[in-house]
């Protein structure tokens, strides 16, 4: 992480999370935060040994706050595969949500949102198979579980104008167990959602 981005909390700041979050907020205003706790914020190391922050924000405020325990991680060297099937860097990925606590269930569903806020790119009109070589993929072993996978996406012939799609693991890949969240505040929802007036369309 660039130092432009990087803003250090001093460890003798005795704050809860929501206030440094917010100090960090006003200091750039950014419109997402990925806020790890591996010390003191929020959490005691004890408990909440490795716990991620993410959420957005709006007009410098917090608009909604996530924060799930990480367990049973795996990094990239803990996989072993055909180097060729590595992914390129800068490829766009593809997410897959597998279950039926993305749609049904508040703490999964809530996630979901986030997560695609977060790793969304540019907003494209077309997309060429060809260069779709990864994919993040997400389910849902409970309530409060999610495990979290990379895998590289290779695209076979079948036969068909559908090509049949292979899935290897690649790593990382990791449990992620809600903690707590904050759903958005229902008037910061509306100013979010709100959409500024055409001056150039003319009234019928």
């Amino acid at each position: 992480m660039s130092g432009t981005f990087d803003v250090g909390v001093p460890e003798s700041c005795d704050v809860i999370l929501c206030s440094a979050l917010q100090f960090f907020n006003c200091s750039l205003n950014p419109y997402l935060f990925f806020y790890p706790l591996f010390y003191k914020y929020g959490a005691h190391s004890k408990k909440r040994p490795n716990n991620l922050v993410l959420g957005c924000t709006y007009d410098h405020q917090i608009y909604d706050l996530f924060e799930v325990g990480v367990e049973n991680f795996k990094s990239i060297k803990d996989f072993s595969y055909d180097k060729k099937m590595a992914p390129r860097v800068g490829s766009k990925p593809l997410f897959a949500f597998i279950g039926e606590g993305f749609e049904s269930v508040e703490e999964p569903k809530h996630l979901k949102e986030v997560l695609l806020e977060l790793f969304r790119g540019e907003v494209i009109e077309n997309l060429n198979l060809s260069g779709v070589d990864r994919v993040y993929v997400c389910t849902t072993t409970s309530s409060k579980t999610v495990f979290f996978t990379h895998c590289a996406l290779r695209l076979k012939r079948s036969g068909t104008v559908v090509p049949r799609m292979e899935l290897v693991e690649v790593g990382p890949s990791m449990d992620l167990v809600v903690q707590r969240h904050r759903l958005p505040d229902q008037g910061l929802t509306k100013q979010a959602m709100r959409k500024s007036i055409d001056p150039h369309k003319k009234k019928i």
